[in-house]
């Protein structure tokens, strides 16, 4: 929603700045035309006197032609008093010299009454109020195009505001959600710790204290068996038993906690004891291929053990909610050099199970492990993805960046 708003005020942006422009460029042709004193369709008051002094010239005495080039200085000295060039001024000042320099010639002239000089001094006063006008239309034209600059900016400016306001209001918008993204996910760490207790403790109650409880029961018939031989070597044999499976109980639990094979940066050996007592605990069939041309051995211990999680997480949750009865687990190395000229570690996790529906917000929002692979996906700079539907199954790709020794 929010990108359709930002596209909708890049229209309006652009739409108006044609607009602005064809405007412009409409005034600017229309300053550029004047070639005579007449600034937004009205003359001023200077050039009227003069267009009619000219046009009357013929019909003036020499008294009244005097009197109208006074008239003339006096219209033309008010209209300079009411402009103000700035930078032009300079230019102005030396155009108005001309055109007043050239009226007091003409004055004199009309006094004298030669005709000649008369004409003469004519000439020269129509050329410098020629060159006056030209110089106002000039200016004109570049406060045009000072305005059509400053327009610009101002347009420019206002877009980078609208812009930048919209790209904050975004980035502020997905850093809450990522915050809100965060605070969930460490909810969810916490939620994950407690049930991880909790079933260590289940599994401790069930199996080692059973265990123990039953040997300590042993014990006892032991004791009150008296000189039964045959007695006493059948609880000895069931004591032996259980003390045997309390060990391998123990030691599966400790090595799924915490593989030693991983201290001695031995990942291939952790992998295939992991998959050999999730056969025997699942009794789900799990096969197992790891490609010999695979060195391990090139990646941090902190790297092998996310690696390692990753292959655990995706058969615990095969385990817990695909009800399948075969699990193939593909490790080998990619050296098709697909993604920008680097090798990567490839891994293909199978099931037979009942699958799920990928799209179901409901089901990744309440799968804690999911967001987990990809989490430590990430980490590992590599990518996850999963195929899988209703009554198809699950597969389970991971690729990981690999670099050779």
């Amino acid at each position: 929603m929010r990108a359709v708003r930002i596209k909708f005020l890049f229209v309006i942006s652009l739409l108006s700045l044609f607009f602005s422009l064809n405007v412009f460029s409409e005034k600017n042709r229309d300053y550029a035309n004047y070639k005579d004193w007449q600034i937004l369709s009205e003359k001023s008051h200077f050039l009227q006197l003069w267009e009619n002094t000219e046009l009357e010239f013929l019909s003036f005495d020499s008294e009244i032609y005097v009197n109208k080039i006074e008239e003339l200085k006096s219209a033309f000295e008010v209209e300079l008093n009411g402009q103000k060039t700035f930078e032009f001024e300079q230019e102005k000042n030396e155009a108005a010299k001309k055109v007043l320099g050239s009226l007091e010639k003409l004055q004199k002239a009309a006094e004298s009454g030669v005709h000649k000089e008369i004409s003469l001094c004519r000439i020269e006063t129509n050329l410098a109020i020629i060159g006056y006008v030209n110089l106002k239309a000039n200016i004109m034209d570049h406060n045009t195009d000072s305005m059509l600059f400053l327009f610009l900016v101002l347009f420019v400016i206002l877009v980078l505001f609208v812009v930048s306001t919209a790209v904050f209001a975004t980035r502020l918008k997905h850093s809450r959600k990522n915050e809100k993204s965060t605070s969930d996910f460490n909810q969810k760490i916490i939620e994950a710790q407690e049930k991880e207790r909790k079933r260590i403790s289940l599994e401790l109650h069930d199996t080692i204290a059973q265990n123990l409880r039953a040997i300590q029961l042993l014990t006892s018939q032991a004791f009150s068996a008296g000189g039964d031989e045959d007695e006493l070597s059948e609880i000895k044999k069931q004591v032996l038993e259980l003390e045997s499976k309390s060990i391998i109980d123990i030691r599966t639990l400790c090595y799924n906690l915490t593989p030693p094979d991983l201290d001695r940066k031995d990942l291939r050996s952790a992998i295939t004891h992991f998959c050999s007592t999730f056969k025997r605990d699942t009794k789900i069939d799990c096969s197992l291929v790891i490609t010999d041309d695979f060195n391990f051995a090139n990646y941090s211990p902190e790297n092998q053990l996310n690696i390692f999680r990753l292959i655990q997480e995706a058969l615990t949750n095969a385990a817990k909610h695909s009800k399948a009865e075969e699990i193939t687990v593909v490790i080998r190395k990619d050296n098709s050099n697909n993604s920008g000229g680097s090798k990567r570690l490839r891994i293909l996790i199978t099931d037979d199970g009942v699958g799920f529906n990928l799209e179901s917000a409901s089901f990744l929002d309440s799968h804690f492990g999911l967001k987990g692979m990809k989490e430590r996906t990430k980490f590992l700079n590599g990518t996850l993805k999963i195929n899988t539907a209703p009554d198809e199954g699950t597969e389970v790709q991971i690729a990981i960046p690999y670099k050779e020794e």
